[in-house]
């Protein structure tokens, strides 16, 4: 999972599955509220296992709890597990 949140408070992310070509893009706008981070996305762009792409406008929005957040880490919950993401 690869995210990009933008200082103007905009974000995209991937996400490929395991193994297959199969991927998910994420695209729309975020900001942080206490210890939770809230994107409200916009668009989603989904690819299956051979390679046929559907782009699609939507309205969801999912929220996020932080951790911990340094300048190179970010420990965070998402869907019940806990992940810990590192700068590059």
């Amino acid at each position: 999972m690869d995210w990009n949140l933008d200082h103007s408070g905009s974000f995209d992310t991937f996400f490929q599955k395991p193994g297959t070509l199969a991927s998910e893009k994420s695209f729309g706008t975020w900001q942080l509220s206490n210890n939770q981070i809230i994107f409200s996305i916009r668009r989603k762009q989904e690819k299956d296992a051979i390679g046929d792409e559907e782009s699609r406008r939507i309205a969801e929005e999912k929220r996020i709890q932080v951790i911990k957040a340094t300048k190179s880490e970010l420990q965070i919950i998402m869907n019940g597990k806990a992940f810990s993401l590192y700068r590059s």
